[in-house]
């Protein structure tokens, strides 16, 4: 059996495809402006989530706080969480659940 080379294994110019994202990211640049237009709206829509939060009922709130668990934003809402699940679990164990 004949030794093989690596250059004989492989191909002599690789040719992929053009990038689906062209150099969108390479050229990308965001300004003060619009960073600080994202942060005003990031902050209205967590004030809108700390709303619905307070505002949920018992398995209302469960799913909440479950969805924003899962979604990764729950850093952002700790206390009122606790707060909300020492409630329930005030109201559980008054009623001797």
């Amino acid at each position: 059996m004949a030794a093989t080379s690596i250059e004989n294994l492989r191909p002599a110019k690789a040719t992929f495809d053009p990038s689906l994202w062209g150099d969108t990211f390479s050229a990308f640049s965001l300004d003060d402006k619009v960073q600080e237009t994202y942060a005003e709206a990031i902050e209205e829509l967590k004030k809108e989530a700390k709303k619905m939060l307070m505002a949920a009922k018992s398995s209302k709130l469960l799913i909440l706080i479950d969805t924003i668990e899962r979604l990764g934003l729950a850093y952002h809402f700790e206390k009122e969480i606790q707060e909300k699940l020492q409630e329930i679990y005030d109201e559980l164990h008054a009623n001797n659940y």
